[in-house]
């Protein structure tokens, strides 16, 4: 078995366990509970949040409200192409028609 030890300021500490009070209260099913304890307990994961919403707003990166809206998106092209690349994992891209002139 491997034991993994965690080292995190108090006041983090604190707001996590301020955090899962308020969350039990409100019914918060407990695997959306363990996420954001993983993402409180890690600056990793919160600069990379960070990086993904600055990249949303200079908008280097697009957010879509479903995944309908970005297929649509998509669709600029002549033809989208889906492929799996893995369980619940897929690569989206549009091939675009050649035209040649005579």
């Amino acid at each position: 078995m491997v034991e993994a030890a965690l080292l995190i300021e108090r006041k983090t500490f604190e707001e996590m366990i301020r955090f899962v009070m308020k969350a039990m209260r409100e019914g918060i099913p407990e695997e959306e509970i363990w996420a954001t304890l993983e993402v409180m307990s890690s600056r990793e994961l919160q600069a990379d949040i960070a990086k993904g919403l600055k990249e949303i707003t200079e908008g280097k990166v697009m957010m879509f409200r479903s995944a309908k809206e970005a297929l649509e998106w998509l669709r600029v092209g002549d033809e989208l192409v889906i492929e799996k690349v893995g369980e619940g994992v897929y690569r989206f891209g549009v091939v675009e028609k050649e035209f040649t002139l005579s």
